[in-house]
C-alpha cells in the first residue's frame, strides 16, 4: 500500500513559547515539505522598498573576534555517497535496506577531537511526494556498536518491523524499538533528536559524552558510555575504519517499494590535542526592514551589542568564546521581509521557518559552510496552533554543520524592538545589568538556550519532569506545579538530590518562594541556561543562566567550536 498527501512525520525543534508571563521552552513537532532550497526565488516579496540610511551595525564585543579561536583545533570535511532503496514509515528495517558508508579514521583525532556525520538524500524520485530523512541506524568503530538499536537474529533492527507505527494522522517510534547500553545515546528520544530536524537532515557528533560519574548503566545519572567503554586513551579509536549505516524514509508514504534515492553524507572530523576551549563564529542575519532600519540607529547598535555581550558572557563559563560575528543584512530589496513574520506550523506557507534557514543559509559563500552558526533575528515566529508567541527556536537539537537545509539555523524573535529596548540608557554610554529590561535580559538568554540546543544540548528535565539530559553534573527536578508542569516554586520544593553535592535546590534556596534568588545555586534546574521555562530579572538581579563543564564537554565536541 502506498499511503500519500500528508507528512507523517514532523521536524524535530526547539522551541520557546511566550504565554504572558510564562515562557516555555519544549520539543515540538513540525511538518517539513518541499526543496527549500529549490524555491528560494519564489520568496521574494515584490512591493516597493524604502530607502536604507544610516551606518551598519559592525558589532563591538569585547574579547571577540578571530583571535579568540584555539590554534590546536583543525577541521576535516570530506564527503562520502551511496545509493539504497527508499522506504516507507513502516516499512521494515531489514539489513538489505540499508546504506552504508565506510569513513577512514586512521587519523588520531585527541582527548577534544569528534566525527560529526551530516546526511542528506538525494535524487529523490520525482514521482513522489515530499522528501526523504537519512536516519543513522548504527555507527560502528570495527569494535564498539555506538548506536546500539535492538537487532533481530536475522540482522534487521526493532524486532524486523518498522521504525515507526502510524495512525491516519501521525507516526510514533515503535514500542519495539529500543536502545541497548551501552549506547551513545540515553535512549531512542534522544537519538530520534539527532535524526530528524526542521528539515530532511541528519546530525550526529560523537562523542555525545565524556565522564565516568555514575553507574555503569542504563540509569537517569549513569557514567558516560564512551568515558567507560568506547575511549581507547581517552579519545575516539583511530587507525581502523568506521561504518555508518543509514535507512531512508519518504515523508509521505506508509510503505514504499520499486525506488532507489542517494545518500550523501558530509564527514568532519575535528583534531583537538586538549579539549580546553574554542569559539564559535556566528553569521547573524537581520531579517526584514525593520531590523535592518533598527540595526542602523545608535540605540538599535548599542542593544545588539549588549545581547551579544550577554552570549559571550554565558559561553565563557565553560571557556567557549564568541570569534567573528558577520552581519547579514536581509531587508526589502533582497526578500527579506517576507520572512520578517515567520511561519513555524505552517510549512506550505511561504514563510515557513524552514524555507527560510535553508534560503538564507543557501545565501551564504561556499566557503563559509560548516564554519559559523547561523542566527536569524526575525520580527515574530508565528504559531497558529497556540495562543502563545514564540520566541526562539533552533533547527534542530545538534543541528546540521552545512548551509542549505530546512534546519540550518537558529531564529530569535525581536518583536521589532531592537532601537526601543532599554530607553534609560543613553547610546555611546554603558548600560549596566540593572538598566536593562528583563524582556530584554531574556533575549540574550533566548539566544545562547537556542545556540545550546543547535550544539548538541537538551533540557536539564522536559516541563514534564519525566524526561531528562542525564548529564551528571546538571540537576534533576520532578516536582510539577498545580498545571502540570515543572515551575520555579515547584522544583524549588524539589528534594531530588544534585549528585555532585548531595544536596538539592530545597536544601540551598529554599527563600526563592519569598523572592531571594539564588542565581550560582547548581541545585536549582531554573539557574540553568538551558532550564526549559521562564527566568525573573528584577532591576539587574535574578534567576541564574549556568553553563556546567559537562554540558561545556558537550558543546566543545562540536566542530562549530574551534
Amino acid at each position: 500500500m502506498e499511503q500519500s498527501g500528508k507528512s507523517y512525520l514532523s521536524g524535530l525543534g526547539a522551541v520557546l513559547y511566550r504565554e504572558l508571563p510564562l515562557l516555555s521552552f519544549i520539543a515540538v513537532l513540525c511538518g517539513c515539505g518541499g526543496d527549500f532550497a529549490d524555491n528560494a526565488a519564489e520568496m521574494v516579496a515584490l512591493k516597493t522598498c524604502s530607502p536604507v540610511t544610516g551606518i551598519p551595525w559592525t558589532p563591538y564585543i569585547e574579547g571577540a573576534g578571530s583571535s579568540a579561536h584555539s590554534s590546536s583545533i583543525s577541521v576535516s570535511k570530506t564527503v562520502l555517497t551511496g545509493t539504497g532503496p527508499l522506504l516507507g514509515w513502516e516499512d521494515p528495517v531489514l539489513a538489505a535496506n540499508l546504506v552504508s558508508v565506510n569513513i577512514d579514521m586512521t587519523q588520531d583525532l585527541g582527548t577534544g577531537g569528534s566525527l560529526t556525520l551530516v546526511a542528506q538524500a538525494t535524487g529523490f524520485p520525482g514521482a513522489l511526494s515530499g522528501g526523504a530523512y537519512p536516519m543513522l541506524i548504527s555507527l560502528s568503530d570495527g569494535t564498539n556498536e555506538y548506536v546500539n538499536l535492538n537487532k533481530s537474529g536475522t540482522g534487521g533492527y526493532c524486532g524486523d518491523s518498522s521504525l515507526y507505527t502510524c495512525s491516519d494522522t501521525s507516526c510514533n517510534l515503535n514500542g519495539t524499538c529500543s536502545i541497548a547500553w551501552p549506547s551513545a545515546f540515553f535512549d531512542l528520544t534522544h537519538w530520534e533528536q539527532r535524526q530528524i530536524g526542521l528539515g530532511y537532515v541528519s546530525s550526529n557528533t560523537f562523542p555525545t559524552c565524556n565522564w565516568a560519574d555514575g553507574p555503569d548503566g542504563v540509569t537517569d545519572w549513569s557514567g558516560c558510555a564512551f568515558n567507560k567503554h568506547y575511549f581507547v586513551d581517552g579519545k575516539l579509536r583511530s587507525g581502523v575504519n568506521y561504518t555508518a549505516k543509514y535507512v531512508i524514509l519518504a515523508s509521505d508514504y506508509l510503505e514504499v517499494s520499486g525506488y532507489d534515492v542517494g545518500l550523501k553524507v558530509t564527514v568532519l572530523k575535528k583534531t583537538n590535542a586538549t579539549a580546553a576551549n574554542g569559539a564559535i563564529d556566528l553569521n547573524v542575519f537581520l531579517v526584514g526592514a525593520k531590523n535592518v532600519a533598527a540595526s542602523r540607529t545608535p540605540k538599535g547598535q548599542q542593544n545588539l551589542d549588549l545581547l551579544f555581550k550577554s552570549v559571550f558572557a554565558h559561553y565563557n563559563q565553560v571557556n567557549i568564546k564568541i570569534g567573528s560575528v558577520r552581519v547579514i543584512e536581509w531587508g526589502c530589496l533582497e526578500g527579506g521581509d517576507l520572512f520578517a513574520a515567520a511561519d513555524y506550523y505552517n510549512y506550505n506557507a511561504a514563510n515557513y521557518l524552514g524555507k527560510m534557514f535553508a534560503a538564507g543559509s543557501g545565501s551564504l559563500p561556499a566557503e563559509l559552510e560548516s564554519k559559523a552558526l547561523n542566527l536569524f533575528l526575525v520580527s515574530t515566529i508565528g504559531d497558529q496552533t497556540s495562543n502563545m508567541s514564540v520566541v526562539g527556536l533552533a533547527g534542530a537539537i545538534s543541528g546540521p554543520l552545512v548551509n542549505g537545509t530546512g534546519s540550518s539555523g537558529v531564529a530569535i524573535a525581536t518583536f521589532n524592538r531592537l532601537d526601543q529596548f532599554n530607553p534609560s540608557c543613553s547610546p555611546g554610554l554603558t548600560c549596566e545589568l540593572a538598566s536593562q529590561e528583563s524582556d530584554f535580559i531574556d533575549m540574550g538568554a533566548t539566544i545562547s538556550h537556542e545556540m545550546g540546543h543547535y550544539l548538541g544540548l537538551n533540557h536539564p528535565s522536559e516541563r514534564t519532569g519525566t524526561t531528562h539530559d542525564r548529564v551528571y553534573d546538571t540537576p534533576v527536578c520532578v516536582t510539577k506545579g498545580p498545571k502540570g508542569y515543572l515551575t520555579v516554586n515547584s522544583c524549588t520544593a524539589d528534594t531530588t538530590s544534585f549528585l555532585p553535592t548531595g544536596l538539592s535546590c530545597l536544601d540551598v534556596c529554599a527563600s526563592r518562594t519569598t523572592g531571594t534568588y539564588c542565581p550560582t545555586a547548581l541545585e536549582c534546574q531554573y539557574n540553568h541556561l538551558m532550564w526549559w521555562s521562564t527566568k525573573t530579572y528584577i532591576n539587574g538581579t535574578g534567576d541564574g543562566n549556568l553553563l556546567t563543564p559537562n554540558s561545556g564537554t558537550i558543546m566543545k565536541f562540536n566542530p562549530f567550536v574551534q
